[in-house]
């Protein structure tokens, strides 16, 4: 499937749920010898074909459930998805088996569960899960909110995607909000004693192969076990190679948990880990 403008969804409903592409291209408005990662003009002026304003009710489906091609050029931004029962590979993209590049991601709010009693959650982001390699993403105010009164479980919950194999290149940076809070947050449980769960991270929950130069700027990240301002939880060994390599930046950062809580990273195994920095964490 292939843009070649963009699709605004303003004032549209039944867009469909669950939909299946083999691949998911846009073009790039500007030549990407000149692409810069870490740069936030592109939020306000689009540099790659867009997907916009979509608003809907996804019912536990995320709106495309799988593409197992390449995403590349697209500019996915004003998109509002919420569901009321257990979801699981949720996001805009349930799985992605393919690569992920030269993507932005802006203004994006996902929102789960509204009903009582005990739910589960499983792999929710942008993407919910990649198998393939992801590299030149840019996000700007990626917004997941899980409830937090009910017995809801969350795993694998990432700004970007839930779950990852190699991550490189990605850049998430959050507004400026009043009393000092960004508009780039995940909040899954918190402190309420009712919501349980694990990998909780500002642009991958889980990755469970290689990442490299990941930065954060202006995140709030609150889970349960195992949070991290960038990654929640890093496994090398599943898929071989080094872990955390350089490099790592995170700043401005708000990180809170329960058990392996940091600012880049919340816990590891089988890591190397260096060329890390974090400035003004909370």
């Amino acid at each position: 499937f292939r843009l070649v403008r963009d699709l605004d969804f303003s004032g549209k409903t039944g867009t469909g749920t669950s939909l299946k592409l083999n691949r998911l291209e846009g073009s790039a408005k500007n030549n990407l010898e000149n692409y810069e990662l870490r740069t936030e003009g592109w939020a306000d002026i689009p540099e790659f074909t867009a997907i916009k304003n979509v608003d809907m009710n996804t019912g536990g489906q995320p709106w495309i459930s799988e593409v197992s091609g390449r995403v590349g050029e697209i500019h996915f931004s004003g998109i509002k998805l919420s569901e009321t029962y257990n979801a699981s590979y949720f996001g805009i993209i349930g799985q992605l088996t393919g690569t992920l590049e030269y993507a932005d991601f802006s203004d994006i709010s996902i929102t789960t569960g509204d009903r009582t009693g005990s739910e589960t959650y499983n792999y929710l982001g942008c993407i919910g899960y990649v198998s393939g390699e992801i590299e030149n993403v840019r996000l700007h105010d990626i917004n997941i909110q899980g409830r937090t009164n009910n017995a809801y479980y969350y795993s694998n919950v990432g700004g970007l995607a839930g779950y990852a194999r190699q991550i490189s290149k990605v850049y998430a940076f959050g507004s400026e909000a009043s009393g000092g809070s960004y508009g780039y947050s995940i909040t899954m449980g918190g402190t309420d004693t009712t919501v349980n769960g694990n990998y909780y991270g500002g642009i991958a929950g889980y990755v469970s192969g290689s990442g490299r130069e990941l930065y954060g700027k202006n995140l709030q990240v609150t889970g349960k076990t195992a949070t991290g301002g960038l990654v929640g939880y890093m496994r090398a060994g599943e898929n071989g190679g080094l872990l955390a390599e350089p490099v790592y930046d995170a700043m401005n950062v708000k990180v809170s948990g329960f058990g392996q809580v940091g600012g880049i990273l919340g816990g590891a195994t089988w890591a190397t880990f260096s060329n890390a920095r974090v400035t003004g964490a909370e």
